[in-house]
C-alpha cells in the first residue's frame, strides 16, 4: 500500500466522493441501492442505466437474487462488506440474519440507518449493526461469521488478497463467501461494444438534427458523483486480481461473468420510452448471456460463490 500520507488523502476522497454521491442520488428518490423493494426511477440519470431500478433488476436482478439466497441461507451472523447505503444489509435482515454493515462514508450510513428505520417489512427481521470502517484495514473477529457478502465492492480496495484472507478467517466452517464485483472490459469487449454503439450515434445525430438542439433536462447522463468528472478516487485499482485472491483461499462453487456489451449499451437506451427500452434491454441481456456461455466474450463483472472447507 502507498505511504500513508497519500493513501489518507486518498481515502478521505473516497469517504467524500461517496458521501457527496448518496445525498445527490437521494435528492432524485429511492436509490435501489438505498431499498431494493421500495426503489423509484431516479428524477435524474445518475450512475448511468442504474438510475432505473427496472433496468438494474432487468441485467443484474438474477444476480442479486441469488447472492441473497446463499448470505441467508443459514441463519445466524452475516457480514455485507462495503454495505454503502444498505440494501444488501436490509435484505439479509428481512431473511432473518443479525448483519453487520461496514462502509468508509459516514453520510451513506446515516442514509442507511434512515431506511433501516422506515423499514415496513418487519416479519422475521433479524437485526442490522451498520459502523465505520475502512475496509482496506480491517480486521475481523475470527469464527463469527455463517456468510459474508459483497457487492461490487473488492474493485475498490487495493489490498483485495489481504482482505480475502481476513474474510475467510472469520467465516466459521463451511461459510460462504459470496461476491460480485466488477472486473473490466477486455479489449474484445471494448471493439465490440465500439461497433453496437455506432447505430445508436447516428440516430442521436438524427435526433437533434429533427429535435434541434434542445435536449431534455432528465434525460441528460449527469457525473457518477458530484462535480464535473467525478470519479471514486479506487474505481477499478483491483480487478482480475480479486479472482486469483479467492481461489487462494476458498473452495470455488460458482464463478461465472456476467455483461460483457448489455450494460455498456444499455446506457444508450436511456432517451428510449420504456416500452421499447425494456424489451431491448432484455433481448441484449439474452444475447449477452448466450455470448458468454459460449466463451465468445467475457463479461465486465463476476459473481462467485465460495466456501470455506
Amino acid at each position: 500500500m502507498e505511504n500513508n500520507g497519500g493513501y489518507n488523502a486518498r481515502i478521505a476522497q473516497e469517504e467524500r466522493y461517496w458521501g457527496e454521491f448518496e445525498a445527490e442520488a437521494n435528492r432524485r428518490g429511492v436509490p435501489w441501492w438505498c431499498d431494493l423493494r421500495r426503489a423509484t426511477k431516479l428524477t435524474k440519470v445518475i450512475s448511468g442505466w442504474m438510475y432505473d431500478p427496472a433496468m438494474e433488476m432487468i441485467l443484474r436482478g438474477n444476480y442479486k437474487a441469488k447472492l441473497i439466497e446463499i448470505a441467508s441461507g443459514v441463519k445466524g451472523n452475516a457480514l455485507d462488506l462495503g454495505c454503502g447505503a444498505g440494501w444488501l444489509s436490509l435484505e439479509l435482515a428481512r431473511r432473518g440474519m443479525q448483519v453487520d454493515g461496514f462502509e468508509i462514508s459516514d453520510t451513506r450510513l446515516n442514509i442507511a440507518r434512515g431506511y433501516l428505520r422506515n423499514n415496513i417489512f418487519k416479519e422475521g427481521f433479524g437485526s442490522i449493526n451498520y459502523q465505520i470502517e475502512d475496509i482496506n484495514k480491517v480486521s475481523l473477529k475470527k469464527n463469527n461469521y455463517e456468510s459474508v457478502a459483497s457487492w461490487d465492492t473488492l474493485h475498490h480496495i487495493p489490498e483485495a488478497e489481504r482482505v480475502i484472507r481476513e474474510i475467510y478467517e472469520s467465516l466459521k466452517p463451511h461459510g460462504y463467501f459470496i461476491f460480485y464485483d466488477h472486473i473490466g472490459l477486455s479489449k474484445r469487449n471494448k471493439m465490440v461494444i465500439r461497433m453496437l454503439r455506432i447505430p445508436f450515434a447516428i440516430l442521436s445525430i438524427l435526433r437533434k438534427i429533427l429535435e434541434g438542439s434542445k435536449t431534455k433536462a432528465d434525460l441528460n447522463p449527469v457525473p457518477d458523483g458530484p462535480g464535473e468528472n467525478a470519479i471514486s478516487p479506487f474505481e477499478d485499482i483491483t480487478q482480475e486480481e480479486m479472482i486469483e485472491a479467492a481461489k487462494r483461499f476458498f473452495a470455488i462453487e460458482t464463478l461465472k461473468t456476467q455483461l460483457c456489451f448489455a450494460g455498456a449499451l444499455a446506457n444508450e437506451l436511456i432517451p428510449l420510452p420504456d416500452t421499447i427500452k425494456y424489451p431491448l434491454a432484455r433481448l441484449f441481456k439474452f444475447i449477452d448471456d448466450a455470448l458468454i456461455r459460449t466463451r465468445i466474450l467475457r463479461g465486465e463483472y463476476v459473481f462467485v460463490i465460495a466456501r470455506k472447507s
